[in-house]
């Protein structure tokens, strides 16, 4: 069913999101400690480089809201938001535990 499809996902992204952080974590403190803060600052500015790159290569069109106009949010829609919002606020404690038993 729809309902446990939507469950599915919202696990998985739950937990892509938790394992993103903690490996990202993990990855920027051995960064930082092998080749220096200025060295990371480098590295951030080209990865966001690549994602501007990789962003302004995606085709199509889009349309830029004035600011007099509004978006029409639906109910579910929101109420589903803040569902995953909550859910992925679990997490934050998981990737703390973990962060305790890896040497950063």
């Amino acid at each position: 069913s729809d309902n446990h499809e939507l469950k599915q996902a919202t696990l998985i992204n739950g937990l892509a999101w938790a394992l993103m952080l903690a490996i990202g974590g993990i990855v920027a403190g051995k960064t930082e400690s092998y080749f220096g803060l200025e060295a990371c600052y480098v590295i951030d500015s080209v990865t966001y480089a690549i994602s501007a790159l990789i962003l302004w290569l995606i085709p199509g069109e889009y349309k830029v809201l004035n600011n007099n106009e509004r978006v029409s949010v639906r109910k579910d829609k929101a109420k589903q938001t803040t569902k995953e919002g909550i859910i992925n606020q679990i997490f934050w404690p998981l990737i703390s535990f973990f962060k305790m038993f890896v040497d950063v």
